[in-house]
């Protein structure tokens, strides 16, 4: 199949789907495919921007709220489930489960 090809008739899409599906990866461009009179395009999907990964530093400026509004209690770690179940039941909007 010729790179310049644009539009194509089913069948022959069907016949040499393989190359085509490369050559719009490759080249980045659509191929628009006739079928029953109606015309539909394969082109390649864009990828979606993923955040980076990025870890915490000590320049991360959220270390600055460590220790903001310190409750005194010392064993948040081991206990939170049930300091957030305690909260939750507080606020009323505990779900029943």
């Amino acid at each position: 199949m010729s790179t310049d090809r644009k539009h194509i008739q089913f069948d022959e899409f069907l016949q040499e789907a393989p190359t085509i599906f490369d050559e719009v990866e490759t080249s980045g461009e659509e191929v628009v495919v006739e079928w029953h009179g109606k015309l539909f395009s394969i082109r390649p999907k864009r990828g979606s921007k993923q955040r980076s990964r990025k870890h915490f530093n000590p320049d991360d400026s959220l270390f600055g709220l460590i220790g903001v509004g310190a409750s005194g209690i010392q064993d948040v770690s081991a206990q939170k489930h049930k300091y957030l179940a305690d909260a939750i039941a507080e606020s009323g909007n505990g779900s029943g489960r």
